[in-house]
């Protein structure tokens, strides 16, 4: 019978975690970007700002989970952008803020660093 070990384990599981996290992203992006091309379909930009907001809301709460054992600086980075994040995707719900296009391309950032 084979037995892993326990960094195996622990090794895959971050692996896991990381590509779960990258393909959330990937979604959100997707749905930003179908609602940049479909300006002005409500349906659509409120779809894209609700999971974007899920997410982030999600990743925001892991960051600060004690259980979350990313290196505090970078932890730090995260937590800033993400309130950004969050703090944009404001502004677009009460109309002061009409594009996604920033927060597409922060996403897309973290998502390439998940990736590599």
């Amino acid at each position: 019978m084979f037995q892993s070990s326990y960094a195996e384990v622990i090794s895959e599981s971050e692996t896991n975690a990381r590509q779960e996290e990258a393909e959330a992203l990937a979604r959100s992006i997707s749905l930003m970007e179908e609602a940049t091309r479909h300006q002005g379909d409500k349906v659509r930009t409120i779809e894209a700002a609700h999971y974007t907001r899920q997410l982030w809301t999600h990743f925001l709460t892991d960051l600060a989970s004690p259980e979350n054992d990313i290196e505090t600086r970078t932890k730090a980075n995260l937590i800033s952008i993400g309130i950004w994040v969050l703090k944009e995707l404001q502004r677009m719900r009460e109309l002061r803020l009409t594009d996604f296009g920033p927060v597409i391309e922060v996403s897309k950032s973290i998502r390439g660093g998940l990736d590599g």
